[in-house]
């Protein structure tokens, strides 16, 4: 482990150990993301999804920095995507909430059929054969096993 594995530990211990010793710590952090929602995710992946790609970084060529990595631009573009990655969320969790609602979305046939039928013996073997093909075939096969599902979903009704 090099300095920079010691700094970067040191770092995320002090985080932790604040939410979790100082006194409302963690109560502003879960009343600001419940009052500000949109703006903490900017933080939140921000901080995180940058430190992703510096350990990333750190993993392939043994440094957390270098030139040309673009530090700002990779805060400011992680930060950005974590306002979308909210907002979808946001978006999605009224949207289910309504199509439970107007019995749209009928969670036995969901869980019964998607999840514990088509994920394990139809989604994970096909997107394993997809990902085993050369990059260049992967978009296509990808499209097809898009098309076949929906071949076998339409059977199925």
């Amino acid at each position: 482990m090099k300095e920079s594995d010691f700094i970067a530990i040191i770092i995320w211990a002090a985080v932790i150990c604040g939410f979790a010793f100082i006194p409302g710590a963690i109560d502003w952090f879960n009343t600001t993301t419940a009052n500000h929602g949109l703006l903490m995710s900017i933080p939140k992946f921000a901080i995180l999804c940058t430190f992703g790609e510096m350990l990333s970084l750190r993993i392939r060529e043994g440094v957390y920095l270098k030139k040309g990595f673009g530090l700002l631009p990779k805060i400011i573009i992680w930060g950005m995507i974590g306002v979308v990655i909210a907002s979808a969320m946001i978006i999605f969790r009224a949207g289910t909430v309504r199509l439970l609602d107007g019995g749209f979305l009928n969670w036995d046939i969901h869980y019964g059929f998607v999840i514990a039928k088509t994920i394990p013996f139809y989604a994970i073997p096909a997107n394993t054969i997809v990902f085993l093909l050369p990059p260049t075939l992967q978009v296509l096969a990808a499209a097809l096993v898009g098309v076949s599902l929906g071949v076998v979903l339409s059977i199925r009704k």
